[in-house]
């Protein structure tokens, strides 16, 4: 059963990891890249794939990769790869419908229940498992496409990133946010095969977050000065 057992600090990383839209299937036979991105409307990106195995570029043998013009949406938080590396779930932005790909069969798997705005596909790392990301729930579907529940979480904060994620070991998610602007965080855990949900926790943000007033003092004497010199 997930949950949290202690909080530590880590140490803020020396150099940030350089953005790579690449992604390795987890056997290591395939590379999806994502390439030649271009605004085609203000704050949207459209990009072409390719895909690779090994140093190869095997893209002409799968067509039905080929995006519509606009093309395909990189999300964030996006895991495209099943856990045995035999099917891709990819965005285009005509479409609000994940656009899931057997690689082994050259085809793409039908799915057609799902009309709102999407944030991102994950699979889970072991299990059977797609997490469609919608901004107050998450669908679960499987690689037919078939669909094994929905999470739920209550929410007003509409069309923000629902900051969800898998756990190391594949069997639960779990979904970080707050029901409203004046709420704390809350963090919810789910499983992963059906989408009930497995347990709550409240997240005290001075705890996750410690806050040392002491830091900004000198900052905010700089301002006040600032603001006195501009209205004297």
């Amino acid at each position: 059963m997930p949950g949290i057992t202690r909080w530590f600090e880590v140490e803020e990383p020396a150099i940030l990891k350089r953005f790579d839209p690449t992604f390795t299937s987890p056997d290591c036979r395939f590379r999806l890249q994502f390439h030649s991105g271009y605004e085609w409307h203000m704050g949207a990106d459209g990009w072409k794939v390719s895909l690779f195995a090994a140093d190869e570029d095997i893209t002409d043998m799968h067509p039905l990769l080929i995006p519509d013009p606009k093309g395909y949406r990189l999300l964030s938080h996006l895991q495209p790869w099943s856990f045995d590396s035999s099917t891709l779930a990819l965005s285009t932005w005509g479409s609000t419908i994940p656009l899931i790909y057997n690689v082994n069969e050259s085809c793409i798997i039908p799915v057609s229940y799902i009309e709102e705005s999407t944030f991102a596909y994950q699979w889970s790392p072991s299990i059977d498992r797609l997490l469609v990301e919608l901004y107050d729930s998450a669908i679960l579907l499987d690689r037919s496409g078939a669909k094994h529940g929905v999470a739920h979480w209550p929410t007003e904060m509409e069309y923000r990133t629902p900051n969800l994620f898998w756990l190391p070991s594949g069997k639960y998610f779990a979904q970080l946010g707050r029901p409203t602007k004046k709420d704390r965080y809350i963090l919810r855990f789910f499983q992963g095969s059906s989408g009930l949900p497995d347990d709550i926790c409240g997240l005290d943000p001075f705890i996750v977050f410690p806050y040392d007033d002491t830091r900004y003092y000198v900052a905010l004497r700089i301002m006040w000065r600032q603001a006195a010199l501009r209205t004297a």
